[in-house]
């Protein structure tokens, strides 16, 4: 191989193989149709209209598949700023292919690499037919085009339980070795705000690996629901493989809870303060739910994440662990109709000596209640609280009918979700990929320590306790989630949860995403 287009000799010996093309415009490659080199127009055969010579096609593709076939040159054109060992390295396991099938699909595993790395804005490749004398051989050709060195991106969003701007200016390939960074901003609505500075390099030493490296200035508002404002500052360090199925991810940090309206609970009050954060998680994620972005008609989806907080030698680190594990299945009913059934569970526990008297970190717990999680609730509005402190009067009284209540969130949580989706008559909402369901909602969280109670007591209340609803509406499926328009009915609920009885309007985010 060589850049600018000079042919190498790979001195491999040689069929003749049936010419193929794979093509991409944007950043995710795809595989077109083969394409004949005998047709001076090089007309793809896509575009010929005509189903009998793609047939004919694929059968003279199956017959000389397995013959005995060489890449014996390698011509590369186009990249510029792309060091060449970062594309050879890629290309190697091409040259050791033996026939043609092998050739393909070594060829794809390339397309693969390339639409990670994130290089290529474009990139053609063709097998050329042999000269004559060398008909067991074939030459693949590239034609690659590079993406801008700087990119950016404004953009709004909705997340959680607020709406906001977000942005970023990012610098691509500099040094040649596909590697990223990027500056970016994002401003919530509710006054949550995030910078961040990120490096990231995909497919280190051509491994299927990739790394990241994050500087973040986090501030979390979560006034909508609890008294308090949480700020942390610090640096991440991860490694994710090809996929997204396994990552690794470490953080050290510097945490700041505050309360700025000094009416915090008392539960509350007790977590102000500063704290070092210091955790390595693990993610697992497989998703195999068809379609991704419609009605879900079939398949399966599972992620686990596990982590272990306070890893420092000092006392005064909290340390704990903390696991959760998300399932969703789908099957068919009908061609117009699917059931869906999704299920959520979650522990995490201080450790160390006498870990039944120390209370988990509220940034950390888990939460229910809105779209996302448990519908007929309000944000974050269902599981324990404690009331705020009261304001007095222009009277000097304080009125407890009046006293808000802070949301705690808990240790142990388990939430299920059963839907009938169906689709809807009329063309626009096809179009559209907006779909109706009707859905059932179950869940529960609440505090295994710190509490005064045994294990066996929490665990017996929390099964008591379960919070339940039911209701309709549309679904409008979107790349990074759900929007969902429904009519809800709350079945059962404590005392001080925050119901959201009727029309209810929100945005999940995908669970299964990497």
């Amino acid at each position: 191989m060589a850049e600018g287009g000079e042919p190498v000799d790979t001195g491999a010996t040689p069929t003749d193989p049936p010419p193929t093309s794979t093509s991409s415009s944007t950043d995710e490659p795809t595989v077109k149709s083969p394409v004949r080199e005998d047709d001076p127009k090089g007309s793809e055969l896509e575009n010929d209209g005509s189903v009998e010579e793609e047939e004919g096609w694929d059968q003279e593709y199956e017959r000389v598949k397995d013959k005995p076939c060489r890449v014996t040159e390698l011509e590369v054109k186009g990249f510029q700023r792309t060091k060449p060992d970062v594309v050879g390295r890629e290309l190697e396991e091409v040259r050791n292919a033996t026939n043609l099938d092998e050739v393909k699909d070594e060829l794809v595993k390339v397309i693969e690499a390339f639409e990670e790395m994130e290089v290529f804005k474009e990139i053609d490749v063709s097998l050329v037919e042999p000269l004559e004398d060398t008909p067991e051989s074939c030459r693949v050709e590239f034609l690659v085009e590079e993406w801008p060195i700087f990119h950016g991106k404004a953009s709004t969003f909705v997340q959680r339980n607020q709406g906001g701007v977000e942005g970023y200016l990012g610098i691509r390939n500099y040094f040649g070795r596909a590697e990223r960074f990027r500056l970016s901003a994002e401003c919530g609505s509710e006054r949550s705000t995030e910078y961040a500075l990120e490096y990231f390099k995909p497919r280190v030493k051509g491994l299927p690996w990739s790394f990241d490296t994050r500087i973040f200035n986090n501030h979390h508002s979560c006034l909508t629901y609890s008294s308090f404002v949480e700020k942390l500052r610090g640096v991440s360090v991860g490694l994710r493989s090809s996929g997204g199925m396994h990552s690794l991810r470490y953080e050290l940090g510097w945490q700041h809870i505050i309360d700025p309206t000094n009416l915090a609970s008392q539960p509350i009050q007790n977590q102000l303060g500063h704290k070092l954060r210091s955790a390595v998680s693990y993610t697992f994620l497989y998703n195999e739910i068809h379609p991704m972005i419609a009605r879900p008609q079939s398949g399966f989806a599972a992620r686990w994440h596990s982590e272990l907080g306070g890893l420092h030698p000092s006392s005064q680190v909290s340390k704990y662990m903390k696991h959760r594990g998300d399932a969703e299945v789908a099957w068919p009913i009908l061609p117009w109709a699917s059931v869906s059934l999704s299920v959520a569970a979650g522990v995490m526990l201080p450790v160390g000596e006498g870990y039944m008297n120390k209370t988990t970190n509220i940034s950390d717990r888990f939460f229910l209640g809105g779209i996302d999680s448990l519908r007929g609730f309000k944000y974050r509005g269902c599981g324990p609280s404690a009331p705020c402190r009261t304001v007095p009067d222009e009277e000097g009284r304080r009125r407890p009918e009046q006293q808000r209540r802070d949301t705690l969130g808990g240790d142990l949580l388990s939430a299920l979700t059963c839907s009938l989706n169906f689709d809807l008559p009329g063309t626009a909402f096809k179009y559209a990929g907006i779909y109706g369901h009707v859905f059932c909602n179950v869940g529960n969280t609440m505090p295994l320590t710190g509490t005064n109670l045994s294990l066996k007591q929490s665990i017996r209340d929390f099964s008591s306790t379960y919070r339940s609803s039911a209701g309709l509406g549309l679904v409008w499926p979107t790349g990074w989630g759900t929007l969902e328009v429904n009519y809800v009915l709350p079945i059962t609920h404590s005392p001080h949860d925050r119901l959201h009885q009727g029309l209810q309007l929100g945005f999940a985010a995908k669970v299964f995403h990497s």
